[in-house]
């Protein structure tokens, strides 16, 4: 049985290639299979399931890696045996196996990613840089390091393949409102829906050929293989046993393309990296060719024994291949060079939440934003009103003026009124000041426009208590630097 997921990103997401606590560390641009077995191992080992041993130790049950999946496609990488010329659009294909161009100078498609059309992917992934910490909570001198993640709203394939029963069981554990992948979970990292997919989607087509005497085999994931002879990890295929081709068929090494890495799985439980494992790079390419006498196959057959994997560790999301893709195999080649986007636009935006926080936290949002405009209003105003040379004792009149009709709770027209009569009609140093022709209009004119203007739901008093005491401090500012 296989049940597909997709898999989007709530936040962003940091799966390291490697297991190195300090330095750089390497964000992969997929989710490797064994991410997933660990977040469904934690669900059912909780649930004390009566078929975790053989799930999870025996590997029943296949997780396929989590690759990004665009328009319904999910992408491929790029094969290791294409070459693109160094000046110019010329292509070609090494598993051919014919000679390639002379005079041309070629280099290797480094791209990792290609969509339906052939197009090379880009993910744009974020970097922050973090200290490490203490056990008592301060930092590391000197332990300055930095974290890729793969960014927030990109959307993965994923898929289990097993015994129904093992996968129900499995599907269940991972179909969670969300569940957390990667490094610093418990800070805003990990975040990651999982729903299932209704169908599976779209992918490499194969080769139209009946029979072939030639079968070349591209490797979506990480591969490694057995040894017959000694039980041990190989990263040499052997075209009888892991593949099931008739005896006389022999791997092609000119052919091929290999490209070897090498991981050390983190293990969640134990809280420690495993053995370092030697396996093929996916994007590798493995071509096999008929000896004399030997017999042609038919690719479709050789796909059906493939389907479940090749190798070791396919539980943990090694071993997945396409037979004869249509991809391989032509010596002349025309790919696009222009990346598109991993990150599709969101067709309608999700409606906000209607609970009681986050309307308290709208509120919030809406009073502070009030404020900085009102902080930038008054700045603006006070600014115009320094220009009138009004001294700052003036200007501590009017803010004590206003402080006592707030507190009094006084009417916005009424004090408006009583601190205009205020600085017309009252002390004769106040109408001096007050009195002051600035332009075509007098320094109290002034003043009665930036009281009128102030916004609403903002008393005047207020308003004016404000502006004064910003004043009065520009005010001051000047004084200091006209004396000094």
């Amino acid at each position: 049985m296989r049940i597909d997921f997709e898999l989007e990103l709530s936040t962003d997401v940091s799966v390291s290639a490697s297991a190195r606590t300090v330095g750089e560390a390497r964000c992969l641009d997929y989710l490797p299979g064994r991410t997933l077995l660990g977040v469904a191992a934690k669900v059912l080992y909780g649930q004390d399931h009566p078929r975790c041993f053989d799930i999870f130790q025996r590997g029943t049950v296949r997780f396929l890696d989590a690759v990004p999946l665009i328009g319904g496609f999910r992408v491929a990488p790029t094969p290791r045996s294409w070459q693109q010329s160094k000046y110019g659009n010329t292509a070609y294909d090494l598993a051919s196996g014919h000679p390639p161009p002379a005079g041309v100078q070629f280099k290797g498609c480094t791209d990792t990613w290609r969509d339906e059309k052939r197009n090379p992917l880009a993910i744009t992934r974020h970097t922050t840089l973090r200290a490490a910490m203490q056990p008592n909570g301060r930092t590391r001198d000197g332990f300055l390091y930095a974290m890729e993640s793969l960014p927030a709203g990109l959307v993965l394939h994923a898929c289990i393949v097993g015994p129904e029963e093992d996968v129900q069981s499995v599907a269940a554990a991972l179909q969670a409102e969300e569940v957390f992948i990667g490094r610093s979970r418990g800070a805003e990292y990990g975040r990651v829906r999982v729903r299932v997919r209704d169908a599976a989607p779209r992918d490499l087509l194969p080769s139209e050929e009946s029979t072939s005497s030639t079968l070349h085999v591209l490797c979506r994931s990480r591969v490694c293989f057995r040894s017959a002879a000694t039980g041990m990890p190989s990263l040499v295929p052997h075209a009888q046993e892991d593949f099931g081709l008739p005896q006389g068929w022999e791997l092609d090494l000119a052919s091929s393309v290999l490209r070897l890495e090498s991981y050390s799985p983190f293990h969640g439980k134990r809280r420690r990296p495993d053995l370092e494992h030697q396996v093929l790079q996916r994007g590798s390419v493995l071509t096999f060719r008929a000896g004399p006498g030997a017999s042609q196959v038919r690719p479709a057959d050789i796909a059906a024994r493939t389907a479940a994997g090749v190798g070791i560790w396919r539980n943990c999301g090694l071993g997945e291949v396409s037979i004869q893709p249509t991809w391989l195999g032509v010596a002349h080649l025309d790919i696009p060079t222009d990346p598109v986007n991993a990150l599709a636009p969101r067709a309608q935006p999700e409606a906000p939440p209607s609970d009681a926080l986050f309307q308290w936290m709208t509120e919030r949002h809406e009073t502070a934003s009030a404020r900085r405009e009102a902080a930038s209003s008054i700045e603006k105003e006070a600014a115009e009103l320094a220009k009138l040379r009004v001294s700052a004792s003036q200007w501590g009149e009017v803010r004590r003026f206003a402080r006592d009709a707030r507190l009094r709770r006084i009417d916005d027209n009424t004090f408006r009124e009583e601190v205009l009569r205020h600085v017309t009609t009252g002390v004769s140093s106040l109408k001096r000041a007050w009195g002051r022709e600035v332009g075509a209009k007098k320094a109290s004119d002034f003043l009665r426009d930036a009281l009128n203007a102030a916004p609403p739901g903002v008393g005047a008093s207020a308003w004016a208590e404000a502006i004064a005491a910003r004043v009065v401090r520009l005010a001051r500012q000047g004084d200091q630097e006209a004396r000094s």
